[in-house]
Order: C-alpha cells, then sequence, then structure tokens
C-alpha cells in the first residue's frame, strides 16, 4: 500500500470518529431541552461536562484530519510533478 492509499485511509478512519463523536454528542444533549424544563441543573451540568469533552475530542480530530488534508494537498502536488 502506497502512501496516499495509508494517508486517505487514515483520512477515512478520522472521518469515522468524528461521525461517531457527534452521534455521541446528540445522544447526550438530546435530553437537554427536558433537564431544562425540569430544572434539572445537576443533570443539566454533566450533560454539558460530557457535551464539552466530546466537542473537544471532535476538535482534536478535525484538526487533525485537517493537517492530512494538507499533507494530502503537499503529497498530489508532489505526484503530479
Amino acid at each position: 500500500m502506497g502512501d496516499r492509499e495509508q494517508l486517505l485511509e487514515a483520512m477515512e478512519q478520522l472521518e469515522k470518529h468524528i461521525n461517531k463523536e457527534v452521534a455521541k454528542l446528540k445522544y447526550y444533549m438530546e435530553p437537554a431541552d427536558e433537564l431544562n424544563a425540569d430544572n434539572s441543573h445537576t443533570e443539566m451540568e454533566i450533560a454539558v461536562k460530557q457535551g464539552t469533552e466530546i466537542i473537544d475530542k471532535i476538535t482534536d480530530l478535525i484538526s487533525q484530519l485537517e493537517g492530512m488534508n494538507l499533507d494530502f494537498g503537499v503529497s498530489a502536488r508532489k505526484v503530479r510533478q
């Protein structure tokens, strides 16, 4: 497997991880309106904390993916030349 294929595979794996984290975020944030209406402040704080951790992970994964896109762009230009 060449460098390009490895990079593409790694990018696909990152995208899968991002989608998984987005699904988790949706799961934890779904009951937010209900918790807010019930004045469940403690449970809401827990949900916000979990959501924040997931958002941080998503942000990190997106940064990694963007870095790979930049690397891929440089690699693709080298191949064309």
